[in-house]
């Protein structure tokens, strides 16, 4: 497993460039005017009906997107369990002026396969309205506005973490095909959780390679309620962090941080340290590129520091333990070939 120390920002640097942040701002100056391009939301690990803040993480979304004037939200997996009917109502509020009108997109994460099956899951949150999902499928694609988004399923069971060979075939002749930069999503990422992601990230660069220009830019993730950035073979590998908290795999002093009553209600929390804010990414694309900038919130305390975690940087599953996403810039600096 990959160590990825130097590959995310650092909490040192981070604090040291925090100075005048506003809270639950997601979006700075310099990353794209209006009108050039078109935005979404990127978003991960809500695990809404398991927290505390369920609810106001979903509306917290929802409203970042009407606000943002985004076309559409990503969201990468361990989302709203189908049964719970009333956050659902919330995230499916399509009202201009209390929800978002916009496209609502998912990946599966495992946790989301818990409790119902893969059909199941797809049925509930696919908007088969939607004219770039008719289908309620666990892996897609889709064009918008001269962008190629490819929607991944990493979970071949809810503990295996792979994609299955039919996928991998899928997958190649899907990038093959497509006439323009893609982009991939998936709940497991291809560079550090999926059994199979180096022969995933093989089968990116050689379509990379066969195409003759960086056709392939970015693959995005979630599932390590974590952040990084790194790039293998000229593709950016970007994890985004949980909306709502990280499992630190040890007590985590809950009882300090909330009530009685909540501590009853949500088990999940002995295990975990939630963070002050709604974590979320703005992402713009424009001529120039795309602009990811992400909210950037604080723990819940007792934090890991409090908690005499050895290395707080790490966590358990040797990935950046950061109450925050990190803003990344994907520059399109080729441009395809005249036959491509």
């Amino acid at each position: 497993m990959a160590d990825l120390r130097f590959s995310g920002l650092s909490r040192r640097a981070f604090l040291g460039g925090m100075v005048g942040l506003a809270a639950g701002s997601a979006f700075g100056a310099g990353t794209g005017a209006a009108g050039d391009g078109f935005t979404f939301i990127l978003c991960s690990d809500l695990h809404a009906q398991d927290v505390p803040q369920g609810e106001t993480v979903i509306r917290d979304i929802v409203n970042a997107a009407r606000r943002e004037n985004a076309d559409f939200i990503i969201q990468m997996g361990d989302f709203i369990r189908p049964d719970a009917t009333a956050l659902r109502e919330i995230w499916e509020n399509k009202n201009p002026a209390t929800g978002f009108a916009g496209g609502r997109y998912f990946a599966i994460g495992n946790h989301d396969l818990d409790a119902v099956g893969r059909e199941a899951f797809c049925a509930a949150y696919t908007d088969t309205s939607d004219p770039y999902t008719p289908e309620a499928k666990p892996y897609y694609s889709f064009d918008h506005k001269g962008l190629h988004f490819v929607i991944l399923d990493g979970n071949e069971t809810n503990t295996k973490f792979r994609l299955t060979e039919a996928q991998m075939a899928w997958l190649r002749a899907d990038l093959e095909a497509a006439a323009g930069r893609c982009v991939l999503f998936s709940h497991e990422s291809l560079d550090h959780e999926l059994e199979n992601g180096a022969e995933a990230r093989a089968l990116l660069a050689d379509v990379n390679r066969k195409a003759g220009w960086r056709k392939v830019v970015a693959a995005f993730s979630g599932h390590n309620h974590s952040s990084y950035d790194r790039a293998i073979e000229g593709i950016r590998y970007i994890q985004i962090n949980s909306a709502s908290y990280v499992w630190i795999n040890q007590d985590s002093k809950v009882a300090k941080r909330y009530p009685p009553e909540i501590v009853d209600k949500y088990s999940l929390m002995n295990n975990s340290i939630t963070y002050d804010r709604t974590l979320y990414a703005v992402v713009r694309v424009d001529a120039r590129g795309i602009h990811l900038t992400g909210v950037k919130g604080k723990f819940l305390p007792p934090t890991p520091q409090d908690l005499g975690m050895a290395d707080p940087d790490f966590a358990f599953n040797k990935c950046p333990l950061v109450p925050w996403i990190q803003d990344a810039e994907i520059p399109f600096r080729d441009t395809p070939p005249a036959h491509a």
